[in-house]
């Protein structure tokens, strides 16, 4: 009897432990790539794992006053409470590799709109030795270092352009200046056409297949050889999510696109062109608002796998789901789209998106596996601070 009690205990002890282990995300490990979502419903940010440990932040966006406007918000992850510049840094910090010793490699604001850096929302500190405003990138910069800040304009912010002149902007600039002058990080302009600003930084002998392309900024893509402007300057200049950062990243066979807010079939086409071909993922241009994901862009890339970061009922946009992402006008084959945040009025306007969509809320994880010849989409509980797994699609076969 004695030892049919221990052994209860010891089983008590271990069964709910290897049940908690199930509900987690496996481990990343060296030759893994990990590409996550974090899902507030108030802000992009996506933050990655490199095959050998490198990490890179895209975007940090704070948005507390989202809903404010004519379209109604979603409800904020993981409550109304916790900031999303706290709720990005906690879950970076949980998913962190030992090899990037607490921090990140790369950060890189694709453009300047407070969905994607931070707002200056009344109330937020400032930091005390920069003086300002903790918002967004910069507020998780105050809970985890930063050793690269990368964004489209460094150092030569067109101040004359009224863009530049937003409180939100300013406070980027003023935040961009300190933090290089003191050398708390290291500020770089965005270089189109480079795929070694983005590089591996501690095993890259080991992974002669992966790089990063930066293949768009400012409205200008590149054409495999060279700069081209997207826009007749003369007749139109591109708005701040035209100008976005975007980039290109291989790894084996696994191609992954994810352009910020570019938008606009001037930027869309020939980014397209310029890959040339079938990719397995992408995320969603403009959360796949109005004017976006232009179905000669989709018949090129066929991505299998669509991330769409949402917080509104604008995005996404309903004719767009309707005429270009679930209609055949782009492409036949598989699609899964995984959206973070999306807003129930949209299942009410759109009832079969309830079926087609692969996801509605959660952050969405994509793992590479070593050598980049398949991949598992997986979705966490943006609700739960243990991040817990609530489903796992694939493996997919990378092309």
């Amino acid at each position: 009897m004695k030892k049919y009690s221990i052994l209860l205990l010891i089983l008590a002890a271990v069964l709910p432990l290897s049940s908690c282990k199930q509900n987690q995300l496996p481990e990343w490990k060296e030759g893994m790539m990990d590409i996550h979502f974090i899902s507030t419903a108030r802000g992009e940010c996506a933050y990655y794992v490199l095959p050998d440990g490198t990490t890179m932040m895209i975007d940090a966006g704070e948005c507390v006053g989202a809903g404010r406007g004519k379209y109604p918000a979603s409800r904020q992850r993981p409550d109304s409470l916790t900031r999303p510049s706290d709720a990005f840094a906690a879950y970076i910090k949980h998913f962190m590799p030992a090899a990037s010793k607490d921090s990140l490699d790369y950060v890189v604001l694709t453009h300047l709109h407070i969905d994607h850096m931070g707002n200056t929302e009344r109330g937020f500190a400032k930091d005390p030795e920069g003086g300002y405003i903790l918002t967004g990138i910069s507020a998780v910069n105050d809970k985890v270092p930063f050793r690269t800040v990368i964004d489209r304009c460094w150092p030569d912010y067109p101040t004359a352009d009224p863009h530049f002149k937003k409180k939100s902007t300013r406070n980027w600039i003023q935040y961009m200046h300190f933090g290089d002058s003191t050398g708390r990080f290291k500020a770089e302009k965005f270089e189109l056409g480079s795929t070694s600003q983005i590089a591996l930084k501690h095993h890259p002998e080991k992974y002669p297949d992966f790089k990063v392309l930066n293949i768009a900024v400012n409205g200008y893509y590149w054409d495999g050889q060279k700069a081209v402007d997207g826009y007749d300057r003369a007749v139109e200049e591109p708005r701040e999510n035209a100008c976005s950062c975007c980039n290109y990243i291989t790894y084996g066979d696994f191609d992954w696109y994810t352009g910020g807010d570019s938008h606009q079939p001037q930027m869309e086409i020939p980014i397209a062109k310029t890959i040339g071909h079938k990719i397995e993922a992408m995320k969603a241009n403009h959360h796949m608002a109005w004017n976006t994901m232009d179905t000669l862009m989709l018949s090129i890339l066929q991505p299998r796998v669509i991330v769409s970061v949402s917080y509104d009922t604008h995005k996404p946009w309903i004719p767009v789901l309707r005429e270009n992402i679930y209609s055949d006008a782009g492409y036949t084959g598989p699609k899964s789209v995984y959206f973070l945040g999306l807003h129930p009025d949209l299942l009410q306007q759109m009832p079969e998106l309830d079926e087609k969509a692969a996801f509605k809320d959660g952050h969405v994880v994509i793992r590479v596996l070593p050598g980049g010849k398949k991949y598992y989409v997986y979705v966490l509980d943006d609700c739960d601070p243990d991040y817990k797994v609530v489903k796992r699609d694939g493996p997919f076969i990378c092309e």
